[in-house]
């Protein structure tokens, strides 16, 4: 199932791209239903940043989705990856339940505005490999990680005002 998600800003894209990436962001992050994130490694090399934090879903699931799970807590691993010379990237989301049946990446473009702002583009895929249950199952999960990015990208737009 498609991911798809386009945000803007007002700020340029250096500052959005580097923002993104910064673990003080993710530490006064509050989005309902998900714990703050878990910084696990952040590392920068040669223009490109690294950033991997931990989620732990704290709200309620949809019918299909308990089914599909069990009662497993639901935590995932969101690894965030920005070159900020190409102004691309790649976000990648791996659940901790269903090791391996779960894949959900999306490449990331960050453009120029001519306001001075930029657009964030995420183009990328949710694929549950569940026989029967999968594609309703993305159609219960994919809604959630969207919302989940929208808020995140607010957030984002907020502590970057905050900031400036």
């Amino acid at each position: 199932m498609e991911l798809r998600g386009q945000h803007q800003f007002s700020f340029g894209r250096a500052d959005v791209e580097d923002a993104m990436c910064d673990p003080a962001f993710y530490g006064q992050l509050e989005i309902p239903d998900v714990t703050k994130p878990e910084i696990l490694d952040r590392s920068v090399r040669d223009g490109v940043i690294e950033l991997s934090m931990r989620y732990v879903f704290t709200g309620q699931l949809d019918p299909i989705v308990n089914r599909v799970l069990g009662n497993s807590e639901i935590s995932w691993t969101q690894a965030l990856r920005v070159d900020t010379r190409a102004h691309t990237g790649s976000l990648t989301i791996v659940p901790s339940v269903l090791p391996g049946k779960v894949d959900c990446s999306a490449s990331i473009t960050f453009t120029d505005a001519a306001d001075g702002g930029c657009t964030r583009v995420l183009d990328g895929e949710l694929k549950v490999k569940i026989p029967m249950l999968g594609g309703k199952a993305e159609h219960a999960i994919l809604p959630g990680i969207t919302r989940r990015l929208d808020l995140e990208a607010e957030a984002l737009e907020g502590w970057l005002q905050s900031m400036s």
